[in-house]
């Protein structure tokens, strides 16, 4: 029976440890995925910062397509607002593994909207990392002690980019790349010891260079340029040179919107007015009706509007009479000339 006993406690001590072993493998795996999920927000807002960078360096608030605020507090997105503007992915979880949620801001530094401007994005666990794990730390700080391997775990899957308050130096929140104070903001709460967070920086001088979208600079090109597809200005369109319209239509076929600007085949300019092709000026052509034969002399040659290619004006035109040969009741009959304007 001793023996048995002793067999019997050494089969439950083997099964403790092994749960144990399990259980810091599975918070290990957890720590290693929020790490991930954090690195994917960092990424996520370098890119706002970039698209943006402009509105941020000046305080301003950056608007989307239709002129709108694209965010509640642009200094403290949103998850939701990330996904919406596509920064994330739609399905993108607002929480990570094991339940972690984070809260974001976006510091401005000193030097902005000036030369040296600097945008730096925290995004930090909320909770701390030590009330998300569920242990209670013994720095004698009254928080929430973070597990060193689920911290460490986290910190590896964040690759580089991740930080944390620490017991020992509660003042400040910093990793191998970025050294913050806590608070980062001035007036902004103390971050409690156990917060993680990951950090995404932009320097506006580095990005000065290139040109952006929605960039409200004059990018000044100096070579030709070609678009494939439609451009929009919103304002005047000047230019020094000749203007080459390639577009070509034909005098009287129908056409939309009004407005569109093309040339016929021997070059003149044609416009788009109510609905049909036209020439620019309130010139519309000339034809003859001629009371037998109609868009036809007695020898049979046509005296149609060579715009519209009937006896008939333009779309737009009148008809207007200015001229009447031989005699409506005669053998012959008449000719009567139209000059249409506009």
């Amino acid at each position: 029976m001793l023996e048995l006993a002793f067999v019997l406690a050494i089969a439950c001590l083997a099964a403790v440890w092994g749960a144990d072993a399990w259980r810091r493998e599975a918070q290990a795996l957890a720590g290693q995925a929020a790490g991930a999920w954090l690195l994917e927000i960092r990424d996520a807002l370098a890119r706002m910062m970039t698209r943006h960078q402009d509105e941020l360096a000046q305080g301003a608030a950056p608007r989307d397509a239709h002129g709108s605020p694209a965010y509640a507090d642009a200094y403290a997105p949103r998850l939701d607002e990330l996904m919406r503007h596509g920064h994330l992915p739609g399905s993108f979880p607002v929480t990570s593994a094991g339940g972690m949620r984070v809260a974001i801001r976006i510091l401005r530094g000193p030097a902005c909207p000036g030369a040296g401007c600097r945008l730096d994005a925290l995004a930090y666990s909320a909770p701390p990392v030590g009330a998300w794990s569920g242990r209670e730390g013994g720095s004698g700080t009254g928080q929430p002690g973070a597990d060193p391997a689920t911290l460490a775990a986290i910190l590896a899957g964040a690759g580089g980019h991740g930080g944390h308050v620490d017991g020992l130096a509660p003042d400040h929140l910093r990793g191998p790349n970025f050294h913050f104070p806590n608070p980062p903001i001035p007036g902004m709460g103390r971050l409690p010891v156990g917060t993680v967070a990951v950090w995404a920086g932009l320097d506006t001088a580095a990005a000065w260079p290139y040109v952006r979208m929605r960039d409200s600079r004059n990018p000044d090109f100096q070579g030709d340029v070609t678009v494939a597809g439609g451009m929009h200005a919103a304002r005047r369109l000047s230019t020094d040179g000749h203007l080459f319209v390639g577009a070509r239509a034909r005098m009287g076929d129908a056409c939309s919107p009004d407005g569109l600007v093309a040339r016929a085949e021997d070059g003149a300019s044609l416009s788009c007015v109510a609905g049909r092709w036209s020439s620019p000026g309130g010139f519309g052509g000339v034809f003859f009706v001629h009371s037998f034969f109609g868009c036809w002399t007695p020898g049979l040659v046509s005296t149609a509007n060579p715009r519209t290619g009937r006896c008939s004006c333009p779309a737009g035109h009148d008809a207007i009479r200015i001229s009447r040969t031989g005699d409506m009741n005669g053998g012959e009959g008449a000719t009567t000339g139209y000059l249409c304007v506009r």
